[in-house]
């Protein structure tokens, strides 16, 4: 049975948050650094929506893969206490060289566009490799566990607003 999660409870979503990040945690593990990548992100994702949903704004304005995106309308709405904020965008946000729990953007035509996710450049890279490059070089080493730290952190600092 497929699930729509557009339409699913906040519960729904922040449960698909953890088993998302259990499945990065287990992928990692196995040496499948893209899949514990990319599911850690999910995890991320979910867990943000999570809080729309909760509080009933979750429209498709935000069915985006943009982390930022996400938190920016959190913040609009106040949907969480200063102190978890602040949690949360310390997590999410690139900052100060220090990179957030979003996608690497290994360069669209122009970095300041919102692009949709499936448009940007890794997800070529991630599903499409070729002989110039793999899926293996959008990946730093520590790129995956990173992901995954920032996922937890997340998770654990969401955990006690619902």
């Amino acid at each position: 049975m497929v699930m729509n999660m557009s339409t699913s409870s906040w519960e729904t979503w922040f449960r698909t948050a953890k088993e998302h990040l259990d499945i990065a945690e287990r992928a990692f593990i196995s040496c499948l650094n893209e899949v514990a990548y990319e599911k850690a992100i999910y995890s991320g994702e979910c867990a943000l929506k999570a809080v729309l949903v909760k509080n009933g704004v979750f429209t498709k304005e935000y069915w985006t893969h943009d982390h930022g995106k996400i938190l920016d309308k959190i913040k609009e709405l106040g949907l969480l206490s200063p102190q978890v904020l602040a949690q949360v965008e310390d997590i999410v946000t690139d900052r100060d060289g220090v990179v957030g729990l979003g996608w690497v953007d290994l360069g669209g035509k122009n970095p300041s566009e919102d692009i949709p996710h499936m448009d940007c450049a890794h997800i070529e890279r991630a599903r499409y490799p070729e002989k110039e490059y793999s899926s293996y070089d959008m990946l730093k080493l520590g790129d995956a566990e990173l992901k995954i730290k920032l996922a937890k952190k997340l998770i654990k600092a969401l955990e006690n607003n619902f």
